[in-house]
């Protein structure tokens, strides 16, 4: 037993800390602190809506947000991280599919191993094995938990293209885009593959067609999980809004500034926390071992050294998310790729969090060798504790439940919203059986639109940066008295729109337990929220101007548990 446990201590300790994370869950249930913006306000309603309404293989069928928005504009049933929302509710869903991120990524960083390490691989097993627990418990965005996780496994097939073809292989590259989003990370996937068949023909002065092949093979099979993505954007007639999104541009001094802060600190939802160890040890090493190889003649391995080619291809990622913010590339889209009009090129970036960690496992793989196992090991406790101690990151829900916890041990309300206080299921269903509520269209104001899909409303706002363009002029006919007098928020909707909500210069609808004003006026034209079909409106204030609006009060409710007061009304 104990020859057992120093052989594979690595893997007890990991899973240690997990059943620790996982005993904190048990604990405290849904009453847990997880990040809203682009996940609980969003993401998390889409499966509910899919899953409550059977519409997860549906074709033809209407979501019941955004006035009812085709399903096929929402996440692909085949995909793996969508198949557990399907299979349970959205709780249990996320917290596995956080668990089945760190088995993929460990998995993935064990299969790299031969990759970055040849036949000397057994000896950083347990390197591999830690460097995939950190990788896998980075803060990157929650939806795309499989996309990050994934990202090693699809390195290591591809090396094993190049190598050792087997069937598996060919299964594994097959499969993998159902791990993947062909809009966060599948199509900068391929056009990787395409670069490492051009780079090994060039090498081997002859065509490697099977690494072709395998592209040929990820090509299909990201046409065959995202059929919905491809139906929208390559056959369908519908304008959609991203034909009037105004994309940032840059000029040549921000262009740089771009590039330096995307390679160092990384991009927003990768949530790297790369700046605290990560780039310093790296950037050290980069400087100190490409003087040495030049001091010694050994040229080659300026270009052809594992941490080099993991550096270099960082950095030209940040070069090219610079870049495809400036006016001259953003043009070229338009011109000859108008389906990819709109498109985050940006995203390229992140790959960086994967390699930027490799070439810092590499560094201290080298220290390793060359017997350093306290420094490698402590580095390595490191980066995990910048996870658990650094602030600022959007998507660090260990570091927020951390910060927490002495405040709910001690039983003193904090302003972020947990999961459970968030959604208020419970005072939902209240209010919904109070009214009568029968599925008729709704709207919210100073709160998310997410709170009433994932309750069960249908609602004529939301949260999503591809729909119909139509809509997206349908409903600021609805809120144009509140667009005439906010600049804020008619740029914000004009140029962009991926927030159809309906806004407010006096109540905010972030997830707070505070609500500064009691009431407050709501700016909409009432005559469009009736042609829209709207009945109710569920405020987090009163609505002071509710009679000009012909809007009648239901009722004030509150529950045990919620820090919401909600007012209802109904169109009279």
């Amino acid at each position: 037993m104990q020859q057992t446990l120093r052989r594979n201590w690595s893997l007890w300790l990991i899973t240690a800390l997990t059943l620790l994370a996982l005993g904190y869950v048990a604990v405290f249930g849904q009453d847990i602190y997880i990040e809203t913006h682009d996940n609980l306000d969003s993401n998390i309603p889409w499966f509910t809506m899919l899953r409550d309404n059977g519409l997860f293989a549906s074709h033809g069928g209407t979501v019941p947000f955004l006035g009812g928005i085709s399903r096929d504009y929402l996440p692909s049933e085949l995909n793996f991280y969508s198949l557990l929302y399907w299979l349970l509710p959205a709780f249990p869903a996320y917290i596995l599919g956080n668990l089945l991120k760190i088995v993929l990524s460990v998995a993935g960083w064990l299969a790299l191993g031969p990759c970055l390490f040849g036949t000397e691989a057994p000896r950083y097993r347990h390197l591999l094995v830690l460097g995939g627990f950190v990788y896998a418990n980075l803060p990157t965005f929650p939806t795309a938990a499989f996309v990050f996780a994934g990202m090693p496994l699809l390195l290591a097939l591809a090396w094993q293209l190049w190598r050792r073809p087997r069937p598996l292989v060919w299964a594994g590259l097959a499969l993998w885009p159902a791990l993947s989003d062909f809009s966060t990370s599948g199509i900068f996937a391929c056009g990787y593959m395409l670069l490492f068949f051009v780079a090994v023909s060039i090498r081997r002065r002859r065509p490697c067609w099977r690494l072709l092949a395998g592209l040929g093979v990820l090509c299909a099979g990201f046409l065959v999980y995202e059929h919905r993505l491809f139906g929208v954007m390559l056959f369908s007639q519908e304008e959609t809004l991203r034909s009037t999104m105004e994309g940032t541009t840059l000029g040549p001094a921000a262009l740089l500034r771009t590039i330096g802060r995307t390679f160092w600190l990384g991009e927003n939802c990768g949530g790297t926390l790369q700046a605290w160890v990560v780039m310093p040890v790296c950037g050290v090493y980069w400087l100190v071992s490409n003087l040495w190889y030049l001091k010694t003649g050994r040229y080659r391995k300026l270009w052809h050294d594992a941490f080099n080619l993991l550096w270099y291809t960082a950095l030209g990622n940040a070069v090219l998310a610079g870049i495809s913010k400036t006016e001259l590339f953003q043009q070229f889209i338009r011109t000859f790729v108008p389906p990819l009009d709109g498109f985050n090129f940006t995203r390229i970036a992140w790959f960086n969090g994967l390699f930027l960690y490799l070439a810092f496992f590499v560094v201290l793989a080298r220290l390793l060798r060359r017997g350093w196992a306290l420094p490698a090991y402590g580095l390595t406790a490191a980066a995990f504790a910048v996870i658990l101690f650094a602030d600022g990151e959007t998507y660090n829900d260990i570091h927020n439940n951390l910060v927490h916890l002495p405040a709910r041990l001690q039983g003193e309300p904090v302003e972020e919203l947990t999961w459970k206080e968030f959604y208020s299921e419970d005072l939902f269903t209240q209010v919904k059986e109070s009214i009568g509520y029968n599925g008729e269209w709704s709207i919210a104001y100073g709160m998310h639109p997410g709170i009433l899909e994932q309750n069960g409303i249908a609602t004529l706002d939301g949260y999503l940066s591809y729909y119909p363009l139509d809509y997206k002029e349908q409903f600021r006919a609805l809120i144009a008295p509140q667009l005439e007098a906010d600049d804020y928020h008619r740029t914000y909707f004009d140029d962009w729109g991926g927030r159809a909500y309906v806004f407010s210069s006096d109540v905010t609808y972030s997830a707070q337990r505070t609500v500064l004003v009691e009431e407050a006026v709501l700016n909409i034209d009432p005559a469009v929220f009736r042609q829209m079909g709207g009945v109710y409106v569920f405020s987090r204030v009163a609505v002071s101007n509710a009679a000009d609006l012909g809007l009648e009060s239901c009722g004030v409710f509150t529950g045990e548990g919620s820090p919401y007061t909600l007012y209802v009304y109904r169109a009279a």
